[in-house]
């Protein structure tokens, strides 16, 4: 088994930032970055490694799908059960994190721009683990 971190959002400088904030978190590979929830979608389409388990860390706001739609094309994707999804936004609005916390598809909602300690965090938790190295 191996396993994939996988950043989408539409913004370059986020992408950016966010990819050298988890680098530095020791991940078990190297993050890939998505522009777009649909390139993100046609990755995992066209994967054909059943053996690979994915930590989407997804944007909300973002053109044409935003990650509200991605997580629901995820619910009914051939690869759903080897698909974790933590919700990354600037959004503080209640409702958004409601409306995380209530997905069956999304795991946890971070804050924006991601921390060293977000990532940390997320280290701790039993089903994130296995992406980061001890």
């Amino acid at each position: 088994m191996h396993y994939k971190i996988l950043i989408v959002d539409d913004d370059e400088i986020a992408l950016f930032l966010h990819e050298i904030v988890i680098g530095d978190c020791s991940p078990t590979s190297k993050a890939e970055t998505f522009s777009s929830a649909e390139t993100a979608l046609s990755y995992l389409s066209d994967s054909k490694d059943d053996s690979c388990e994915y930590l989407i860390l997804l944007d909300i706001n973002m053109p044409h799908m935003n990650g509200w739609e991605f997580a629901e094309v995820v619910k009914n994707h051939p690869l759903r059960q080897k698909i974790s999804i933590v919700m990354v936004s600037s959004s503080v609005e209640k409702r958004d994190v409601d409306r995380a916390r209530l997905s069956d598809v999304i795991n946890d909602y971070l804050i924006k721009p991601l921390r060293e300690e977000n990532i940390l965090t997320l280290k701790k938790q039993p089903k994130f683990q296995v992406f980061f190295n001890s």
